[in-house]
């Protein structure tokens, strides 16, 4: 409400008086009586009703307070401007309403925004001013909130609101007394009287604001002591802060981390920017913007205002627009709004080093910001920015604070998208291209270290080489299922830094194809073919080039994988034939082994006795050369052989030797591979409750490892021995399980399969006709492969049968022949 000069508080000379008594900690009474003034006399001088103090009146007051000269002057000063002014008994003084406009489309931040209305509203009953703190990342609406926020409040602060932007990440800062200034001006007090010491000001303005109940709002704040200095004293104020950096030092503050807007809140956004029909037109687009914009409102707002000033464009157009990365901040930029200005104020203010050759954050934002990935951590950072943990941290823990890395976990850090397409242009603009390869050398080598120590807890079978890098210290993981975790934390990292290493051609091809080929392993059990196969090209043309022919080889054998996988046996049949010949020149022991392990899997579709004698050679060579981890999966395989030319006695053998390799050398997978060989033989001989036992174990220990390959294999068998006892319901129930399983993997083998089990599954229970219709799509996949098995079907399908009998043995001819696959070696 505005007050007139009248009131109790008129600015100027009166304000001054009492700030002044209060501070000598004096009554209205006992500076009456100190100076001789009466108590009335006193009142008035501070509410303003003299408006011409006379120069006697003033000098006893000076005396009484015992003032020294600089005060003594301002109160005189005040005085005599308080003369000049001269108010009329009407003149009104508003309280400060200083607030920006609030905008019209603010779309969402509902929870933040009814819990911080919640906590300003408890200014006047809480024994302390409520102050509330939102931080955020630049352009994610801040201040758009906090002035959304104020104006919902003001109503509650009926002597006023001030604001003031603190211009916190400029170079040069407001400083407190600066705007200490300005706010005492708001409140009324004249030029004249303004104390000039930073501390005088601050405390003449609790004092003002010690009988109000005012909202201060502190906009773009630097850090906390800019802040601390603005506070007033009385709780029935209240303070709403905005800064990039968490304001902890900020005692009392309630804080808030702005993020992103959801996507309903990005969707509602751009439909109030560009119109709601525009938006529903081309809803696939809108996402496909709102994706490549971050989710940041300054980003999505700028994208919005381009549209709506071009009603010609489609939304697909600006979304393709935005999608070339190379271009995606030039297209964020409308006007005096940019997406990367306003990234650019923060990293302005980033240190660059000792001038030493010592790190500083600015240098290791870009180094970061040059590494492709998800995210990052603490130990693979250390290891790329060249140095220890601890003094990497809290270089990291900066780039944080100042809002251009986020932290999601414990020593986790990563990039919002925009601000990685950021500090790749920092990277390629400002960053030494020597510093940039090394960079990406030493996070190969970390991950080569680690990703080693991995395999030989989770797959020691594998038999690709060991570098056991001396001067690269990956992640130390101690067992399975530490390892597991960390494979599943870092794969998507793994994927994104081998192929970045494959591309750079600046790296050594044959680390970057061992990095590669461990990371096949993992594509591999998830089913990421064709993900494994772009890698593998990758890395063969990286070979290539550098004239490596063991790393080619390594190469050429991971797209030998995907061939198998995808039954190309022609393809599988050509690398492997060249891999072959380059690990014996090699003198690589372990890939020659390997790789006549793959042939004889190769041949176990064509000719199952060469497929044995490969297994056999690949046998004694891992013998010949002390390689035991080699022998369990090429003994497995060896017992497939056997079991497919009924010698049931030699393939239990094969199979009970690999077993206990696998158990000794710590290879659960395999184990788990073995013991579902070991379950098709039961059910071969029709031991049906020992064959149900195995493929349970197996299930078991794929799903404990998320190997969903071999996942899809185990239930497939667990369908069939369910089958053998009659149990048609259970079996159904196991064979779509891994129907799913194989769909959501792109396992078109493993697809034909699971359907031909659920058809005799479905035959088993009468519903010959859902039984043919299952049996035909296994057909017409089996012929696209080229499988044998497609022989099989068609003869099931010329006479589909009644319903089996319990008990009667499921081996009799209406299930295609086993085909086992076991460890890729």
């Amino acid at each position: 409400m505005a007050r007139t000069v009248e009131s109790r508080e008129t600015p100027g000379f009166g304000l001054l008086l009492r700030a002044l008594r209060r501070r000598a900690g004096l009554t209205q009474e006992a500076l009456a009586g100190r100076s001789g003034l009466s108590d009335r006399a006193i009142r008035d001088l501070e509410r303003g009703r003299v408006s011409r103090p006379r120069r006697a009146t003033i000098d006893l007051l000076v005396r009484a307070l015992g003032l020294d000269p600089g005060d003594a002057d301002r109160l005189r000063m005040a005085a005599w401007a308080e003369r000049r002014a001269e108010p009329g008994p009407g003149s009104v003084i508003p309280p400060p309403s200083q607030l920006p406009a609030d905008i019209a489309d603010f779309v969402g931040r509902g929870d933040t925004a009814r819990r911080v209305v919640r906590l300003l509203r408890q200014a006047g009953h809480a024994p302390s001013v409520p102050i509330v703190a939102l931080a955020g990342i630049g352009g994610v609406g801040k201040t758009t909130l906090a002035v959304h926020i104020a104006h919902a409040v003001r109503e509650h602060f009926t002597d006023g609101q001030l604001y003031v932007d603190l211009r916190g990440v400029d170079a040069a800062p407001m400083e407190p007394a600066e705007v200490l200034a300005g706010f005492l001006r708001a409140l009324g007090v004249a030029e004249a009287a303004l104390p000039k010491a930073e501390q005088e000001r601050a405390a003449l303005y609790r004092t003002l604001m010690a009988d109000r109940r005012t909202l201060v709002v502190l906009d773009n704040a630097r850090d906390s002591a800019q802040v601390r200095a603005l506070l007033p004293g009385s709780p029935a104020c209240a303070v709403l802060t905005t800064s990039r950096s968490r304001p902890v030092g900020l005692e009392g503050a309630t804080l808030f981390d702005v993020g992103v807007l959801t996507p309903e809140e990005g969707r509602t956004l751009l439909a109030e920017v560009i119109g709601a029909p525009r938006a529903a037109a081309e809803p696939a687009a809108a996402e496909r913007l709102l994706e490549t914009c971050g989710r940041l409102p300054l980003a999505v707002r700028i994208a919005g205002a381009r549209l709506a000033a071009r009603p010609g464009w489609s939304l697909r157009t600006l979304a393709d627009r935005l999608a070339c990365e190379q271009r995606t901040l030039d297209e964020l930029q409308l006007g005096d709004l940019a997406v990367r200005a306003s990234f650019q104020v923060s990293y302005a203010l980033l240190a660059e080093g000792d001038g030493a050759g010592g790190l500083g954050p600015a240098q290791a934002f870009r180094l970061l910001g040059s590494l492709d990935g998800v995210d990052i951590g603490l130990d693979a950072a250390a290891a790329a920015l060249g140095g220890a943990s601890e003094r990497i941290e809290p270089i990291l823990e900066s780039l944080v604070d100042a809002r251009l890395l986020e932290t999601p976990a414990p020593g986790r850090y990563r990039f919002h998208d925009l601000i990685r397409l950021f500090a790749v242009e920092k990277a390629e603009g400002e960053e030494d291209e020597r510093a940039r390869h090394a960079a990406l050398g030493r996070l190969v080598d970390h991950y080569l270290d680690t990703v080693e120590h991995v395999d030989r807890l989770v797959r020691p079978g594998r038999l690709i080489p060991y570098l056991d890098l001396p001067d690269a210290p990956g992640v130390a993981v101690s067992d399975y299922r530490e390892a597991l975790d960390w494979l599943d934390r870092e794969h998507a990292n793994l994927l994104a830094i081998a192929a970045q290493a494959a591309t750079d051609g600046g790296l050594d091809a044959f680390r970057v194809a061992l990095l590669a080929a461990h990371v096949g392993a993992f594509l591999e059990f998830r089913g990421l073919w064709d993900t494994q196969a772009r890698l593998a090209g990758q890395v063969l043309e990286l070979a290539r080039k550098a004239g490596d022919r063991h790393a080619e080889a390594l190469a050429g054998h991971e797209l030998a994988l995907v061939a198998l996988h995808r039954y190309q046996t022609a393809e599988a049949d050509r690398w492997l034939v060249m891999c072959l010949e380059v690990y014996r020149a090699a003198g690589d022991a372990a890939g020659e082994a390997r790789a006549l392990n793959n042939r004889g899997i190769l041949e176990m579709d064509r000719d199952v006795d060469i497929a044995g004698a490969y297994f056999t050679e690949a046998l004694e060579v891992c013998r010949r050369h002390g390689i035991r981890r080699g022998e369990c999966g090429i003994l497995s395989n060896l017992g497939v052989a056997h079991q497919a030319k009924q010698r049931f006695s030699d393939a239990a053998a094969c199979y009970e030797q690999a077993l206990a390799i696998h158990r000794e050398v710590g290879n659960p997978d395999g184990a788990a591979n073995t013991i579902n060989n070991l379950g098709r033989l039961y059910m071969e001989r029709a031991r049906y409750d020992e064959a149900i036992a195995c493929h349970w174990e197996s299930l078991r220990i794929c799903r404990k490892s998320g190997n969903r390959y071999w996942e899809s294999d185990s239930l497939v068998d667990l369908a069939a021995a369910y089958r053998g006892l009659g149990l048609g319901d259970i079996a159904l129930l196991r064979s779509e399980q891994a129907l799913t399983l194989c769909r959501e993997l792109g396992h078109a083998y493993g697809e034909a399969k699971a359907l031909t089990e659920r058809g005799h599954a479905m035959r088993d229970l009468g519903r010959a006709s859902a039984a043919v219709v299952s049996w035909e799509q296994a057909l017409a996949i089996f012929e696209r492969l080229g499988a044998r098995e497609a022989e099989v079907v068609r003869a099931v399908l010329q006479r589909p049968g009644r319903a089996r009998r319990r008990g009667e043995h499921v081996a009799d001819g209406a299930r295609p022949p086993i085909r086992v696959v076991a460890p890729r070696a």
